[in-house]
């Protein structure tokens, strides 16, 4: 997958890197959402800059906000279908918020 993400504190310029990452691997409980939009909220420029001290995890893919289609399914996720459309406020943390209304 593409992605933009960090793996230091510091300013965009000399830490955000852009490229191919491995396809993120889901557990029992969880969905995929292939992101159809993504943006950046003020949270993520203040973890980025280190307003949370040292990073929670070894890499961050910013971008807390987001909305895209379910593509996969595991045991134990909620009672939704493939190909339904879902908006997020908690990307980062997988934590799926409210369907989005067409």
């Amino acid at each position: 997958m593409k992605a933009v993400w960090y793996e230091s504190i510091g300013e965009a310029e000399q830490v955000l890197n852009y490229g191919d990452l491995e396809d993120p691997q889901i557990n029992d409980g969880e969905v995929l959402v292939k992101l159809k939009t993504s943006g950046v909220n003020p949270s993520d420029v203040k973890i980025r800059a280190g307003a949370r001290g040292e990073l929670q995890f070894s890499r961050i893919i910013p971008h807390s906000d987001g909305g895209g289609i379910i593509v996969k399914l595991v045991k134990g996720s909620v009672k939704i279908g493939l190909a339904n459309e879902y908006g997020s406020g908690t990307v980062l943390l997988g934590e799926l918020l409210a369907p989005v209304q067409n």
